[in-house]
């Protein structure tokens, strides 16, 4: 999807945030899967939930994916990166991290992603408590006369130790011909040159 971007208010956002957090955090024990599995899988919004991005106009600008950590996993990992598109080279730019006891039960929660309308990246991780993240300021300050793409995760998937897994991407561009935007191009950044400015964020999930 492309739009222009335009600037969202700081209230209406945490507000959101803080309803989501709090429904996420409430677990939903039928979505668990094998105990001994790592899974990530994009949050399905409640109708309130829903209702409530639609007013605020934020359906687009907020992505929830839900974690399991089993007992082998030690911490998770989740960065926020930006792309020097010359030389198509992530650059780390804030990186928060939760550890976890030896032999601890099997953990589940979510990781709130804002990428849209800010001079930030702002990430929250729920998950034994609520911890956020943001960036310093690496978004374009004329963002709101540019176009912009993302991705948030869209579909359950089963991670590999240590594999690092993009969760959401955004692209801002001045122009209005690029290639759509695609999660697994966070391995390719070299497909992304279309665009002026792109970030990321990603989580992984390394075992004792």
């Amino acid at each position: 999807m492309v739009v222009s971007v335009k600037r969202m208010s700081l209230a209406a956002f945490l507000c959101a945030v803080c309803i989501l957090c709090f429904s996420a955090c409430s677990g939903r024990d039928e979505d668990v899967r094998q105990a001994d599995s790592i899974r990530i899988a994009p949050y399905v919004y409640s109708e309130e939930e829903s209702r409530l991005l639609d007013m605020l106009r934020m359906k687009n600008d907020v992505g929830i994916v839900e974690v399991q950590a089993p007992s082998s996993v030690k911490e998770m990992v989740v960065s926020a990166y930006s792309l020097d598109t010359e030389n198509a080279i992530w650059q780390l730019k804030r990186e928060g991290s939760l550890g976890f006891d030896a032999d601890h039960p099997l953990l589940t929660g979510n990781v709130v992603i804002y990428l849209k309308s800010t001079p930030d990246i702002r990430f929250i991780v729920n998950l034994l408590g609520s911890v956020e993240y943001q960036t310093e300021d690496i978004v374009p300050e004329h963002v709101s006369s540019l176009n912009a793409m993302w991705a948030f995760l869209s579909e359950e998937i089963s991670a590999d130790s240590e594999e690092e897994l993009p969760i959401g991407m955004i692209g801002y561009t001045g122009g209005n011909s690029f290639e759509a935007m695609d999660l697994q191009d966070f391995y390719t950044p070299e497909n992304l040159s279309g665009y002026d400015s792109v970030y990321a964020v990603t989580v992984r999930f390394p075992l004792f």
